[in-house]
């Protein structure tokens, strides 16, 4: 038996949801630079087979500077196989059944501090 009680608690977003937060983590990483940092990787060593072997966001990034996808292709893509990658995940999390499933962060949240004070 473990010397601690473990509290496992996940949040089921309803996919619209997030779809929505795949774009804006997306929009964001652009904003602060995600292509430069694809490119300074290139420029400093970083072969383009190593850059796909880095994983979803390296791959098309790293198509899209050459030029093998446009800007829209590349963002499109990315948040598709994002979307498909947490469903994966998902799948694979609610095998779990000593996890809590909440529908929100404040209901997650009160279940926190239900734990909390037991």
């Amino acid at each position: 038996m473990a010397p601690y009680e473990i509290f496992k608690i996940g949040i089921a977003l309803p996919p619209e949801e997030l779809k929505k937060r795949i774009h804006a983590r997306l929009t964001k990483r652009l904003r602060e630079g995600m292509i430069r940092e694809v490119e300074h990787l290139h420029k400093n060593g970083l072969s383009w087979k190593r850059l796909d072997d880095l994983g979803l966001e390296y791959r098309l990034v790293s198509h899209y500077l050459r030029e093998r996808i446009s800007k829209n292709e590349m963002m499109s893509r990315i948040e598709i196989e994002s979307f498909h990658y947490a469903k994966r995940q998902m799948t694979w999390w609610k095998r779990d059944k000593g996890i809590m499933w909440c529908p929100n962060t404040s209901e997650a949240l009160r279940e926190s501090a239900r734990f909390m004070r037991r």
